[in-house]
């Protein structure tokens, strides 16, 4: 996959002491703001689909789109190791405020988000409260899912697959975290559990093939959220990127925010 070369932030956030970079991309004639969440390993340049989205949404028009790395990803301040999901969730929590208030005040916003990001999205959701949202193959079990990959590093510095993952090569482990991200997994699957009965206009995306998010975690977190207005469960048959299928995602998503 290819990563883009990093540009300079076109600003900074303080989040909890925390130097949070943020771009923002500004059209001439501002209609739509979109701030988009990526997943645990990646940062805002390698997270898949945002840069395909990114240059649609650019040729469109009419689009601010505002990316940012959390903290401990990417040029954010801090390590892998330090990252805890109250810091994950104040990180969106000021980018969108930030884009509300002073980068795109009274356009409608939507967020696009995928894996650990998603799953931030969705618990911060009643506090960001987007017009519209996509999440992508949010770990929605996370005592099960992220629990999994708890344990003792092996010798290249990454934890094993977890248990039910199959040996595709697909699913490779993660750098270590802390035993306090771990100890945080209770509290914070109750906190998306009571997020996601509330939220509306969201288009959860996901993937039959996909061995970091089974299909029936995701087919559970859809019966959580589908008696909420506008909400639609679009299923693909792809790997956990959406390699195979990023058109026809991109489309969607680009569809969906933009009605």
């Amino acid at each position: 996959m290819e990563v883009e070369e990093t540009h300079a932030p076109s600003l900074w956030l303080d989040v909890a002491g925390r130097a949070v970079p943020v771009w923002v991309h500004l059209p001439a004639q501002l209609s739509r703001v979109v701030v988009t969440s990526h997943g645990l390993t990646n940062d805002h340049r390698d997270a898949p689909l945002f840069s395909d989205l990114r240059r649609r949404l650019l040729a469109d028009g009419g689009w601010a789109i505002v990316e940012f790395d959390y903290p401990g990803s990417g040029l954010a301040d801090g390590e892998f190791t330090d990252k805890r999901f109250a810091l994950l969730r104040s990180a969106l929590e000021e980018v969108v405020s930030k884009a509300r208030t002073e980068i795109a005040p009274g356009s409608p916003l939507a967020i696009v988000a995928r894996s650990l990001g998603a799953s931030i999205a969705l618990s911060t959701a009643p506090v960001t409260r987007p017009e519209r949202m996509v999440v992508m193959s949010p770990p929605f079990e996370l005592t099960r899912n992220i629990a999994s990959l708890r344990g003792e590093p092996n010798a290249a510095g990454n934890f094993p697959l977890p248990p039910w993952a199959p040996p595709s090569g697909q699913v490779k482990g993660v750098p270590a975290l802390a035993p306090e991200f771990f100890d945080e997994l209770d509290d914070e699957a109750r906190r998306i559990r009571r997020s996601v009965e509330r939220i509306t206009n969201t288009l959860l995306v996901s993937s039959t093939e996909d061995p970091k998010v089974e299909a029936a975690e995701m087919q559970r977190l859809w019966e959580a959220i589908e008696a909420g207005d506008g909400n639609r469960h679009m299923v693909v048959g792809s790997d956990h990127n959406y390699e195979t299928v990023a058109d026809s995602v991109t489309d969607a998503i680009e569809s969906w925010i933009g009605k």
